[in-house]
């Protein structure tokens, strides 16, 4: 039986045809810890999770002020910084100490 990891990347703009912030994708089982992973494999996550079927290369959030993603994600693919501390440190600077569900 195949199981299923979903795996959230937090962004700060609303996806075409998405009611929310958050993207999620499917992958296959398999941890995407930094300790558990390759470099090479490191991107494909985050090219996959960034990939909303839009036609572009990622989510657009770049020309929504959000930056560019792959800017973002830089240290999870170098190997510095997991995916979870990258997204808690991202949403506490955009939400500025509002309250945003």
């Amino acid at each position: 039986m195949k199981k299923y990891i979903i795996v959230f990347i937090l962004l700060t703009c609303v996806l075409e045809g998405c009611s929310n912030d958050v993207a999620a994708v499917e992958v296959s089982m398999k941890s995407i810890l930094i300790k558990d992973t390759t470099k090479e494999e490191r991107e494909q996550i985050i090219k996959s999770s960034l990939d909303c079927g839009g036609g572009c290369e990622n989510c657009s959030s770049c020309w929504l002020g959000g930056g560019n993603p792959w800017d973002i994600y830089q240290d999870y693919i170098d190997g510095k910084k997991e995916i979870s501390e990258i997204n808690m440190e991202y949403m506490g600077k955009y939400r500025q100490d509002r309250q945003i569900h």
